[in-house]
């Protein structure tokens, strides 16, 4: 894995506002050593954003289906969040005690 891709794949994501970067490399479903580097870049250029590897959504062989539901997760994370959010908060205006 060359770092300096990782590096100038995080600048673009920052130039496009990437909500949500994944990462997914080829065969990362037997060895996801170079997955975890890049997701350790990621997190040092990008603090705070929730960040989704492919071989921790689905470490299966079979590039496509793989990458596939790996994005579908990460398109799916501000959508789910900000729906829960807003659960929560109308729980809170009931003055229900229960967590969420």
């Amino acid at each position: 894995m060359n770092e300096d891709d990782v590096r100038e794949a995080v600048r673009k994501a920052k130039e496009q506002k990437v909500e949500v970067p994944v990462v997914c490399f080829l065969h990362s479903y037997i060895n996801p050593e170079h997955e975890k580097r890049a997701m350790e870049i990621l997190a040092q250029k990008l603090p705070g954003v929730i960040l989704v590897a492919s071989h921790e959504v689905d470490p299966m062989y079979r590039e496509y289906e793989r990458t596939s539901t790996t994005v579908i997760n990460s398109l799916l994370i501000p959508v789910v969040s900000r729906y829960l959010e807003s659960i929560k908060e109308k729980l809170m205006g009931l003055e229900i005690k229960a967590p969420l």
